[in-house]
């Protein structure tokens, strides 16, 4: 296999799970922790998201967020480069601009 298609192949691998990993991430939050601030007054709501937001800015979350933009990106700007404009190409770019 030549080198830009296992490129591809990584970044196409990269792009998926970290996509997956931060829509698991959202779905969890938004399933637990979001009812779980309803429970609270408003002080500690304030209290309890300062405290999430804290702790949440760490190399696994930000894999997860941020590559869930930029490996689709590198893999779109890949495929640009060797002038691949097909049917996948639209919907990777239609992905990247959501």
């Amino acid at each position: 296999m030549p080198p830009l298609h296992r490129l591809d192949r990584f970044l196409l691998i990269l792009s998926t799970l970290a996509t997956a990993l931060a829509a698991g991430f959202f779905y969890a939050y938004a399933c637990s922790v979001l009812y779980g601030l309803a429970e609270l007054d408003d002080r500690g709501a304030i209290g309890a998201m300062q405290a999430i937001n804290a702790t949440v800015r760490n190399p696994v979350f930000a894999f997860a967020f941020f590559g869930a933009l930029a490996f689709p990106a590198a893999l779109l700007a890949l495929r640009l480069a060797r002038a691949r404009l097909g049917r996948s190409e639209v919907w990777l770019a239609a992905a990247v601009a959501l």
